[in-house]
């Protein structure tokens, strides 16, 4: 029966694993998706070990001819049990998690934030992240864009780094 759920699980990804083709135009330019300061509307399906997973990304006037904008929403691990075949007992026909991610950039100076929210519905934690990329000046062939970015996980409504940093407070003081 495993071996049945596989093959199928392999199937369904075969089909949802595909690439598309956009016609290079004169007049139309195709977007370089390697470049992490792009800004383009995606659309994407796919399946993993944990069932299938979708993106949707869309862009979005800013007001601004200086900065573009985009959201984007990723639902991951749908029909688990019926086309996942990670190993886990935890696989189940339940969303796995939900991903909102809103990107900026301002083309005039190559900077650019990105606010990320990632909900995993099993664990109940919600990893939250803000970050900026700065693109710097090309040197030959060599492109560079660091990043810096803060982030927080709060899981069941607490925040588990402050509840370990409590505790070993705690130890350390009865130590003393």
């Amino acid at each position: 029966m495993r071996a049945s759920i596989t093959l199928l699980s392999a199937a369904v990804a075969a089909c949802f694993s595909f690439s598309s083709y956009a016609a290079n135009d004169s007049d139309t330019q195709v977007q370089d998706m390697s470049d992490p300061l792009a800004v383009y509307t995606q659309a994407g399906a796919g399946a993993s070990d944990k069932g299938l997973n979708f993106k949707v990304g869309r862009t979005y006037d800013t007001g601004n001819p200086e900065t573009m904008a985009m959201n984007i929403i990723e639902v991951k691990g749908v029909v688990g049990e019926y086309l996942g075949w990670s190993g886990s007992s935890h696989r189940d026909n339940s969303i796995d998690s939900v991903r909102f991610r809103n990107f900026s950039v301002n083309t005039t100076n190559g900077r650019g934030s990105q606010v990320d929210l990632n909900y995993n519905v099993e664990q109940e934690s919600l990893n939250a992240s803000y970050s900026f990329i700065q693109a710097l000046p090309k040197m030959g062939n060599l492109n560079l864009y660091p990043l810096a970015g803060l982030g927080v996980n709060v899981r069941n409504g607490e925040f588990p780094a402050v509840r370990t940093c409590q505790a070993l407070s705690a130890r350390l003081r009865s130590k003393t």
